[in-house]
């Protein structure tokens, strides 16, 4: 038996465990593929059908939760979600108003540029200076180019 098929086993126990309620009978059977199965009630065309001994040491069952258990971990998944939702909803609030904030903004300048009847308030961003005009940068002067030697002149006869 390879592992994957025994990995599959191991598998479907556990899952049959899990779900079947304390002190049901436990049923092991291989259906139509070959395949050894384990769950409470067997299908109908299952083959080699046995009862599965509880007692037997190489068997462990595992009860479910309670529905006590069951009802409180869906009740704190839900309440997960509606924190999600709602942190999800405030962040889309701050930025629509964001965006409201920079449309009043930019509506704002428009009138201020329309009212010093200036002629290029169509783009708030071109009102901006991108740089400080307080700070006076330093200025260097181009070096100053050397004269060229000319060719001396022919003396005159």
């Amino acid at each position: 038996m390879n592992r994957l098929a025994l990995a599959r086993i191991l598998g479907a126990l556990a899952a049959a465990v899990l779900v079947s309620p304390a002190g049901a009978q436990l049923y092991k059977w291989v259906d139509d593929k070959g395949v050894t199965n384990y769950g409470s009630a067997p299908p109908a065309n299952a083959r080699n059908v046995q009862k599965v001994d509880e007692s037997n040491p190489r068997v462990s069952t595992v009860p479910g939760l309670k529905p006590e258990e069951v009802q409180a971990g869906e009740k704190r998944a839900l309440e997960q979600k509606v924190d999600q939702l709602e942190r999800d909803l405030d962040a889309q609030r701050r930025a629509t108003a964001d965006a409201q904030a920079r449309a009043d903004a930019d509506a704002q300048w428009r009138e201020r540029c329309r009212a010093d009847r200036r002629i290029d308030c169509d783009d708030p961003s071109r009102g901006q200076l991108d740089y400080d005009p307080g700070v006076v940068y330093p200025y260097y002067p181009p070096r100053p180019i050397p004269p060229r030697p000319r060719p001396p002149r022919p003396m005159p006869r």
